[in-house]
């Protein structure tokens, strides 16, 4: 289980959105019985948050790519009385020339005949272009597809300078395979904080430190560490020392999980040279899981199905990004 320490409406002004959104960070940490109030505990969960806290401050120098999407009943006219509505996150790329979004396959499905709405810098963006995703799963949907990815690439003529600017480039994904554990952030939204005047995005970017999941325990999730990111994802958390029931991650759907590199989880290792700090977009989130799940666990698949997607039906962006690959130096 875990315990987590939230810091709520705090002001951001790194994070590269022109808007002034508060930021909600939760650092999540295993639980056991024990008494939070505990000196050394609070200690250790001092270290910690410190971690976590150095973490966030890396991301914050990177584009904030995250956006939220948003679906509009089409049988009533647009305005403040048919809001948008939303139903997951995704991260903006760019690739080549060309623009995409990546998100999970499950979230957006449903909708699949609506245009997609996303809110970028301030304002409601509405988008068309092609949209892939990963094979279905037994019953027909994504819903028990165990990979559940899936990349919507954007029209050029509807590419904004507000998406040019936060979209992250392929400089900012991380195209090896991790070994060991490592902390964990993801970036997204959270759709009950949802909000919106007229015709403008107000949505508050929703980040969550994690702390990622042994090998044994990806074997007891029967998860592929190959294929699969898998994070502490209790629902028991502790804020100011007590605790209390986790928000609900629903609209963190599609949202980016970011590696963090230089930080190590174990408090045992040092964290003096921040030379080798740096953050990648390694994953995108597809599921929590809460309830059947004997280890509760929030669950990314990692974005090579996405660029395997990309090579696939647009296969001069899958060349380009070959190529530029080579050039790419390894942390």
């Amino acid at each position: 289980m875990q315990a987590v320490t939230q810091n709520t409406q705090t002001h951001c002004p790194n994070l590269k959105y022109s808007r002034n959104y508060s930021l909600r960070s939760y650092n999540v940490k295993m639980k056991s019985k024990f008494n939070p109030k505990h000196p050394l505990l609070k200690k250790m969960f001092g270290e910690l948050e410190n971690r976590a806290s150095a973490a966030r401050d890396i991301l914050k120098k990177m584009p904030q790519a995250s956006v939220p999407l948003y679906v509009l009943n089409l049988s009533k006219p647009p305005g403040i009385s048919n809001p948008p509505i939303q139903i997951a996150s995704g991260v903006l790329i760019k690739l080549s020339t060309e623009h995409f979004i990546f998100t999970a396959s499950h979230a957006i499905e449903e909708y699949k005949d609506y245009p997609v709405i996303i809110g970028c810098e301030g304002k409601f963006h509405f988008l068309n272009g092609d949209r892939f995703s990963t094979g279905k799963g037994a019953s027909g949907t994504h819903q028990d597809d165990p990979l559940d990815a899936a990349v919507f690439h954007i029209q050029k003529d509807q590419v904004t300078d507000d998406i040019k600017s936060c979209a992250l480039n392929l400089e900012h994904l991380d195209l090896t395979q991790p070994t060991g554990v490592h902390l964990h952030i993801a970036t997204g939204f959270i759709a009950s904080r949802s909000k919106f005047y007229q015709r403008s995005d107000r949505n508050p970017i929703d980040v969550c430190s994690f702390f990622e999941l042994d090998s044994n325990e990806y074997s007891k999730l029967k998860l592929n560490e190959s294929e699969h990111v898998a994070l502490s994802g209790d629902t028991q958390i502790v804020i100011n020392d007590t605790w209390q029931t986790a928000p609900s991650l629903k609209g963190m759907s599609g949202c980016g999980i970011y590696i963090i590199y230089g930080i190590p989880q174990d408090i045992k290792l040092s964290t003096n040279n921040e030379s080798l700090r740096s953050a990648k977009l390694t994953a995108i989130l597809i599921e929590h899981r809460t309830k059947t799940s004997l280890i509760k666990a929030v669950v990314g698949i990692r974005i090579k199905y996405h660029l395997a997607m990309i090579d696939k039906f647009l296969p001069h962006i899958g060349a380009w990004i070959n190529e530029e690959i080579t050039k790419i130096k390894p942390i």
